[in-house]
């Protein structure tokens, strides 16, 4: 009978850790964000506005680059800025609270894209 506790104990505990796996992955980063990434010709149709970098942690190297590329999204937002182009973006690691986890920098360049939707900038 003891081995069936702790058989049902194992599961529990697997599956809360499947659930907040799940989690952690359902919040605003998997939407559509109203920034667009672009590409170097695509830029050429655009005013440039600033350049910029961030270092975000994450699970694991990829879903750090894409913490740090939402983040960067949100600040080209506050500038009416509604494009990036990734410039650089290179793995790390970060010290953090006792812990060593990954980490991503990631280099972009924040545009202005009449095409887009953008009010532009340039002078008629």
């Amino acid at each position: 009978m003891q081995a069936v506790w702790k058989w049902l104990a194992n599961v529990t505990f697997s599956l809360a850790l499947v659930g907040c796996g799940s989690m952690a992955t359902s919040g605003s980063e998997s939407t559509t964000h109203p920034v667009a990434t672009i590409d170097q010709v695509q830029a050429r149709d655009c005013t440039y506005l600033y350049s910029t970098n961030l270092t975000e942690t994450g699970f694991n190297p990829a879903s750090a680059t894409a913490n740090a590329i939402y983040q960067l999204k949100n600040q080209a937002m506050v500038t009416n800025g509604n494009a990036i182009r990734v410039t650089n973006v290179y793995p790390t690691t970060r010290y953090e609270y006792g812990y060593t986890s990954d980490a991503s920098n990631v280099y972009v360049e924040v545009y202005n894209c009449p095409v887009l939707g953008g009010a532009s900038t340039r002078p008629k």
